[in-house]
């Protein structure tokens, strides 16, 4: 009796979750969405399939680097779709200051570099372990990237004060080995 209760309320959410998704199909993609702005970042950047100008290349950049990395590290180097979108939102502002807090593996920094060439973009750092394998990168790849490496509460008031205008902001959380 108790599984047959149990079967009934399963089959009742299924149906119940095709519904809502029915209900919010119109809705996907951006469709519905009033503010202009916030249709075009939906469907010109979010959901954009369209292969960008240096996807290839920065792809190969980071193949290469996840074979030199330890494999700890492997992990944070996979993650193309992220950083593409990271790319694609930068090309969409079209920022002139970019400041990064946490560093990571690098591969951030790399790709948001790599789309707006003169826009002045510094890196914030704690961990110094993730920071040789960025600075690596850094080294061979960008030279335009100003990375800094100590306490994150005296530099970001001071990377700041230098920018004057922070145009993009990019937080990623610190991971602790």
């Amino acid at each position: 009796m108790v599984t047959i209760r149990i079967f009934a309320m399963k089959k009742q959410m299924f149906y119940r979750r095709i519904l809502i998704w029915l209900l919010r199909f119109r809705h996907r993609k951006g469709y519905g969405v009033h503010s202009p702005f916030a249709f075009n970042l939906i469907t010109w950047v979010i959901y954009e399939k369209a292969p960008y100008y240096d996807y290839k290349y920065l792809r190969e950049i980071i193949s290469k680097a996840r074979e030199k990395s330890p494999a700890m590290w492997s992990r944070y180097l996979e993650s193309f779709r992220i950083y593409e979108l990271l790319f694609r939102l930068v090309n969409y502002a079209q920022p002139h200051t970019i400041l990064e807090i946490g560093t990571s593996a690098g591969a951030s920094g790399i790709y948001l570099s790599c789309c707006k060439k003169k826009a002045r973009f510094i890196t914030l750092d704690e961990q110094s372990i993730a920071n040789t394998l960025a600075a690596g990168l850094f080294n061979r790849y960008s030279n335009k990237i100003d990375s800094r490496v100590g306490d994150i509460s005296v530099l970001v008031p001071q990377a700041i004060s230098e920018l004057m205008t922070l145009d993009f902001f990019l937080y990623i959380p610190v991971i602790i080995l």
